[in-house]
């Protein structure tokens, strides 16, 4: 992911299983991943945070899957998410680091987050 913003999206699962990631977040992107989510908590040593979130009157449920060696860095995740509300760098960065992210790859969000915010779409700023 050298310096680019480019998501783990659609991987998680294989490098969690694979060892080469530790915490990940979904929201309604599990779906249609159902098998292998399962197969991830049943057959391997993790564990889950769920909780759900009203979006413009639509709950938005979200999972924060973690190795259970990692449990403490998932509830610092949880707690980043849900009670941290206005946008910071410092935030973002942690959230990125947390995800496993490569710090290229974390600056290079920031950077792209700053420009959103500079042309006046503090909406977007929406994290990892």
């Amino acid at each position: 992911m050298n310096g680019k913003i480019g998501p783990h999206e659609g991987q998680e699962i294989a490098l969690m299983r694979d060892g080469q990631k530790h915490v990940a977040i979904f929201s309604e992107a599990i779906f249609g991943q159902e098998d292998a989510y399962a197969d991830l908590l049943n057959k391997w040593d993790f564990g889950e945070i769920y909780w759900e979130e009203d979006f413009k009157g639509k709950m938005i449920p979200h999972w924060i899957i973690y190795r259970n060696t990692h449990e403490a860095e998932a509830e610092e995740l949880y707690d980043r998410l849900t009670t941290i509300k206005n946008w910071n760098e410092h935030n973002e960065r942690r959230v990125g680091e947390i995800l496993g992210y490569d710090p290229k790859d974390i600056q290079a969000w920031i950077e792209h987050l700053v420009g959103i915010q500079a042309l006046g779409n503090n909406n977007s700023m929406i994290g990892f």
